[in-house]
């Protein structure tokens, strides 16, 4: 199954479509499966969600639900040949960014987890290279953390969780 998780401004303001794969053991009588999010690579500038369908078909093969997700990718000064040509700030501000829409792709899948049949007490996030780096930010950084690395951060791209007291 495919849709649309949310739509939110990507690095330079442009509004985007952030859609979702998901996927399933087939003839599924599950009620409430542990649930994996996989998120793609690409230096936060390139890659797609779909890079991840292997995966997650193999995951859903072993029992569990589990998709991937589009984020917002880009930011100023790196080209994808050379990621290494962006500024810190810029990188700061798109796994910041990156971890906004972990948040809001996990508030829609458990605002959704009896039609996906999610468990939502066994939620597994993980992920390859940026993908990678953006799970461990979502499990270990808060927005107090990030402000460390990058003031002004928060007051620049909103809450970290832009939904905070979302309730689902």
């Amino acid at each position: 199954e495919e849709g649309q998780y949310w739509r939110a401004n990507d690095y330079i303001g442009r509004p985007v479509n952030l859609g979702y794969t998901f996927k399933a053991p087939q003839n599924d009588t599950m009620q409430a499966r542990p649930f994996v999010l996989m998120l793609h690579e690409g230096a936060f500038l390139f890659g797609k969600r779909q890079d991840e369908d292997e995966r997650i078909r193999l995951l859903a093969q072993k029992g569990y639900a589990t998709a991937t997700i589009d984020y917002r990718i880009g930011f100023n000064g790196a080209r994808q040949g050379f990621a290494c040509d962006g500024n810190n700030l810029e990188v700061y501000q798109a796994i910041y960014r990156t971890v906004q829409d972990i948040y809001v792709a996990l508030h829609y899948f458990m605002d959704n987890s009896g039609k996906f049949k999610i468990d939502p007490r066994n939620v597994i996030i993980g992920g390859s290279s940026a993908g990678g780096i953006a799970a461990s930010a979502f499990l270990y950084m808060t927005e107090a953390d990030f402000e460390k690395v990058s003031p002004g951060i928060v007051k620049t791209l909103g809450r970290l969780d832009p939904f905070p007291n979302h309730t689902g």
